[in-house]
């Protein structure tokens, strides 16, 4: 790998430096400089790190031979900084106060299988230390990840996710600034997230009526249809933040309390409350369930537990998908009803306020977003829907269609 570079002149600010290679690790010869700069091994056999080193070296051997004054010399760090030291210290980072910017645990829990999964890729290749993480090994990366079938968006997510870890140990002075890398990576602007249909969502709900033992499941389903809420914020629903009465639910971040005694911290994504009206439908099955005094969580698992993604996804898609697959059929190579999942009754709620003609303002406080490019990532328009608005713009006048 090293040895198509080698034989290569470099010159830096302060000497001129021969690449050479041992072994297939570059070498740097500054023998010809006067006063003599000496040989060094840079230790790796990346081209691309290898050239960030040296130019470090040249600044050290000119401190060294008294060409400039050791306090002038850029701040480099003092030693390698191994692939799992630098995640150690960005986990430190990120797991700051949230006083201090810090994020959440669901944010700490989901990078942890990014960087275990990019550690392993680059010891495979060779690389130990962070310096050696180039724009180059990291395209290396995610072109692995593309060979092993990972969705696009999770590409994206990996390839920001590390950027921003390199980034940060750049900043801190854990790498110098040679180790920045400029690498632009185009944002998902679509998904392939199903959405269900009206009709399928009407018969996911009828059919889990119609068991007595899914019953719950069907309050999920509407919950989760009638909100677009995710399944961690429906699970966390207590009768607290339900207003029967003004048929309003505010759900409160409460990321700023010290704590509260019994129970977990709620925490909304973008660490702000929120408060949508409670749909007729959805009044409808809360007033069954609703009682003077009541307390604790809104929607429960089968047998009173709490849900969560995991017990819930695995009988949604056994005992209400498998069951209904045969009566919305999926085209072979295609994404259909089969393909549908928790996270499909948020797009599905948010095409239905699309289709209505719901301001798309209204759609982002409902769903708890800043940015209504995100509100647009949820937005679908169906065959039906579709060929409704189209027939609104009639025929162009003057135009013979026969």
């Amino acid at each position: 790998m090293a040895r198509k570079h080698t034989n290569q002149v470099i010159r830096c600010q302060y000497y001129q430096w021969r690449l050479s290679d041992r072994n297939g690790v570059f070498q740097a010869d500054g023998r010809g400089n006067k006063p003599d700069a000496g040989r060094h091994s840079l230790g790796t056999r990346d081209y691309e790190t290898a050239i960030a080193k040296l130019r470090i070296l040249d600044e050290r051997v000119a401190a060294k031979l008294g060409r400039i004054r050791p306090e002038l010399m850029r701040q480099a760090y003092t030693h390698e900084l191994t692939l799992d030291e630098g995640v150690s210290r960005y986990f430190e980072h990120i797991g700051r106060p949230r006083v201090a910017k810090g994020a959440g645990a669901s944010t700490v829990k989901r990078y942890r299988p990014v960087f275990k999964k990019a550690l392993e890729f680059f010891k495979r290749q060779g690389i130990t230390t962070w310096d050696q993480v180039t724009a180059a090994r990291l395209t290396d990366y995610l072109a692995w990840l593309d060979g092993e079938q990972y969705a696009y968006g999770t590409e994206y997510f990996e390839g920001t996710v590390l950027k921003q870890a390199l980034k940060y140990l750049v900043e801190s002075k854990s790498l110098p600034n040679e180790c920045r890398i400029v690498l632009h990576l185009d944002r998902p602007s679509g998904t392939d997230t199903y959405c269900y249909t009206d009709e399928e969502v009407a018969a996911m709900i009828h059919h889990c009526r119609e068991i007595a033992t899914l019953d719950w499941l069907g309050d999920a389903i509407v919950g989760l249809s009638h909100t677009g809420m995710r399944i961690s914020e429906l699970s966390q629903l207590t009768w607290s933040a339900i207003d029967m009465e003004r048929k309003l639910v505010v759900i409160k971040d409460e990321s700023r309390r010290s704590h509260i005694q019994g129970r977990t911290l709620r925490t909304n994504k973008g660490r702000r409350d929120r408060r949508f009206p409670i749909h007729p439908t959805l009044y409808e099955m809360l007033l069954r369930h609703s009682k003077k005094g009541i307390f604790g969580r809104v929607f429960k698992a089968a047998k009173g537990g709490a849900l969560h993604d995991g017990n819930l996804r695995k009988i949604f898609v056994e005992q209400v998908l498998a069951p209904l697959a045969g009566r919305f059929p999926t085209p072979p190579g295609e994404i259909g009803f089969a393909n549908g999942r928790l996270h499909s009754f948020r797009h599905y709620f948010c095409s239905w306020c699309a289709n209505r003609s719901v301001p798309e303002q209204a759609v982002m406080d409902w769903l708890g977003h800043r940015d209504s490019a995100m509100v647009r990532h949820y937005y679908h328009l169906h065959d039906p829907q579709a060929q409704q608005q189209m027939l609104k713009l009639g025929t162009i006048p003057g135009l013979d269609v026969t």
